[in-house]
């Protein structure tokens, strides 16, 4: 196994014992939002950080991806309220 997949376990663990999750819960949730290419892709930046830092990254990253994911889905609407409101944004 890969130094990168073996940090992808080590980063599943921590998210499993924080959220008091199932290996098999973290790793769909980490399929759902594209952590597993992440954490992977991001390897060299991650692995020199401890637990926590690492946590609250996987934390940010899911936070942006969400609203990314609501943006794409309400963002026309969200727009036209904005601009319904004189707040062009």
């Amino acid at each position: 196994m890969s130094k990168e997949y073996t940090f992808l376990v080590f980063c599943i663990e921590i998210v499993k014992r924080a959220r008091q999750l199932s290996g098999r819960e973290v790793y769909k949730f980490f399929e759902q939002y594209d952590l597993i290419t992440y954490i992977v892709d991001f390897y060299e930046l991650l692995h020199v950080h401890g637990e926590k830092y690492i946590l609250q990254d996987i934390d940010e990253r899911i936070a942006e991806l969400s609203q990314l994911r609501w943006l794409k889905k309400h963002g026309d609407r969200y727009r036209a309220f904005l601009k319904s409101r004189g707040q062009d944004g």
